[in-house]
């Protein structure tokens, strides 16, 4: 499953990838990060290395497409929450300027 990055709290990541795709995987595609961690890929860069949110800069080679739909599920629900705690927390930052 491919989701648009630019939409979630790691948007600073998006249009910094120097690739959209590389050995059929595809910036924003939910994945199995090769240490057992689900993620998304932010960015595909030289030297056969992507940027994930779950583990940073890892090979290309490791990574695995994640074809559970409860695993799926289960990531989509962590990054909504991920996401209201970053809106909430920017909400309050601003409240406190006023």
């Amino acid at each position: 499953m491919i989701i648009d990055i630019s939409k979630h709290y790691f948007s600073y990541y998006a249009g910094t990838s120097k690739l959209n795709e590389l050995n059929g995987f595809k910036v924003g595609e939910i994945i199995n990060d090769g240490q057992g961690y689900t993620g998304v890929i932010l960015g595909i860069y030289d030297k056969f290395e992507v940027r994930t949110d779950s583990n940073g800069m890892v090979d290309a080679s490791k990574i695995k497409k994640l074809r559970s739909k409860d695993k799926i599920k289960a990531y989509l629900f962590d990054l909504h929450r991920a996401d209201i705690y970053f809106i909430n927390r920017e909400f309050k930052e601003l409240e406190e300027k006023l």
